[in-house]
């Protein structure tokens, strides 16, 4: 009788063929070459690799500001025509990352623009107070001198009743 292999050899001989003449991916290239013209993905509809490159060179241009739309936009498209995609996750982490950073932006701006008006405000404030400090100095000042007048007065009372005291 003839004795038969066992079950699990056979499936790992059949899985090992078949990874041996499955095809490798391609190796990710960290040089991309992008036309200057306008036109970025010409005659070929862009590859998510293409798509997330493009969105990364936009976000970090030679010169000049990042176009933080356009590439929302770009990334936009690579997750909706490429759901299955290995560069989604990173394209949605990119995504959440641009509308943080727009966030943070936004906040940034209008907590300036609070400080830009709370310093006009305490620059008004120290001018009041400085207005204040002065007027109390002059009214200090005119007390002073109408105490003086005052007992300059009782002291002429004084003395025009002693006269008036004399004449009789």
């Amino acid at each position: 009788m003839k004795k038969k292999p066992p079950l699990f050899l056979c499936l790992f001989l059949c899985l090992f063929l078949l990874w041996a003449c499955a095809a490798e991916r391609p190796a990710i290239q960290n040089d991309v070459d992008v036309p200057d013209s306008g036109n970025v993905f010409p005659e070929r509809e862009p590859s998510p690799e293409d798509l997330l490159h493009e969105a990364l060179r936009i976000l970090n241009p030679p010169e000049g500001t990042a176009q933080f739309e356009e590439s929302q936009a770009i990334l936009d498209r690579l997750i909706r025509q490429h759901p299955d995609s290995s560069w989604r996750g990173p394209a949605e982490a990119l995504l959440i990352l641009i509308n943080r950073y727009q966030a943070c932006r936004e906040k940034a701006k209008a907590d300036l623009n609070a400080y830009d008006r709370l310093l006009s405000q305490k620059t008004k404030c120290d001018d009041s107070e400085n207005q204040c400090r002065m007027d109390l100095s002059r009214i200090l000042q005119e007390n002073e001198q109408l105490k003086k007048d005052l007992q300059n007065l009782k002291n002429l009372e004084i003395e025009l009743e002693q006269r008036n005291r004399g004449r009789r």
